[in-house]
């Protein structure tokens, strides 16, 4: 997809970009695989900014961040200024990756998030979860909570960003 497609109102780039084929985008540096666009996004640890070379040496045809990274990216490398960096990901995925399953089911919290994925992916859980489902009139009689870990953002956000970009 083209780079221009995956960008949203607000995002500063070089217009020879606009062209440029993107083949996935990431967060994670580690996940960079040549050909993608690596979003810069600054968390309460570490910013995604001191990861730009590593993403750049995987591939990376483009990187995004809300400000210039420290080291010039090269010339021949697509930069794109967004306001919100975690946004512009959400929605950048959801174009690249459009065909999403019709029900997705998160687990968040501080613990017990492996166990409660392997329990719901053994087909007995998982034909309980159907049945759960099934008799549901509306997802409007689920309430649905977003909470935040001190320090971190991903749940929080990540829940925000998938809804509106519904």
């Amino acid at each position: 997809m083209r780079l221009a497609d995956l960008l949203t109102a607000d995002a500063v780039s070089d217009a020879r970009f606009a062209t440029l084929e993107i083949t996935g985008v990431s967060a994670d540096s580690r996940m960079i695989r040549p050909g993608d666009l690596f979003v810069a996004v600054r968390g309460g640890k570490a910013d995604g900014l001191d990861f730009v070379a590593q993403a750049l040496a995987a591939g990376a045809a483009a990187v995004m961040a809300e400000r210039p990274p420290p080291a010039p990216v090269p010339s021949d490398i697509a930069f794109v200024k967004v306001q919100d960096t975690r946004r512009a990901l959400a929605l950048a995925a959801a174009a690249l990756f459009p065909r999403q399953p019709q029900v997705i089911a998160a687990v968040t919290g501080t613990s017990g998030k492996t166990s409660v994925a392997a329990f719901a992916r053994q087909p007995a859980m998982a034909g309980v979860i159907r049945q759960f489902l099934r008799h549901q009139k509306s997802f409007d009689m689920l309430r649905i909570q977003a909470r935040k870990c001190p320090g971190g953002r991903g749940n929080h956000d990540g829940l925000r960003y998938f809804v509106a970009a519904q």
